[in-house]
């Protein structure tokens, strides 16, 4: 058979089923898988993983922001109640202590006795303008 010559489908299937694969020689593994020279635990040391610049750039960039967020967190958030939920907060408001002539009731320690739940809690809504108003009066 020449070079030039065309097969068709059936003759190559026929040509590749006898075909011997030549033995390896011992040289051309240890050309292609080189025995290692070091430990594995020294060779760990020397690994490296190729990373695309733009992806390593991204990726310093949000490790920085996650450590300056880190480093200042943020005021906490406060959320008013929803307009349809009915829950009543556990406030508690001092009564009044008994009034006393003698100094030494007020060097007494306030105890808890003295605090109650607020049962009604009724919050009033001053406009900026109200409050300026009053705080200019004082």
């Amino acid at each position: 058979m020449e070079p030039s010559e065309e097969l068709r489908d059936d003759e190559l299937n026929a040509a590749l089923q006898r075909w011997q694969v030549p033995p390896l020689r011992p040289h051309v593994r240890r050309a292609v898988f080189p025995e290692p020279t070091l430990p594995w635990w020294k060779r760990a040391w020397s690994v490296s993983i190729r990373v695309p610049a733009p992806l390593a750039v991204a990726l310093l960039l949000l490790l920085a922001g996650a450590a300056w967020r880190g480093a200042f967190p943020s005021a906490p958030k406060v959320e008013a109640p929803a307009a349809q939920e009915k829950a009543i907060p556990q406030v508690a408001a001092r009564e009044p202590a008994p009034q006393s002539p003698t100094p030494a009731s007020s060097s007494q320690p306030k105890h808890a006795s003295h605090w109650r739940l607020v049962t009604d809690l009724r919050p009033r809504i001053i406009p900026a303008s109200a409050a300026d108003n009053a705080n200019d009066k004082n």
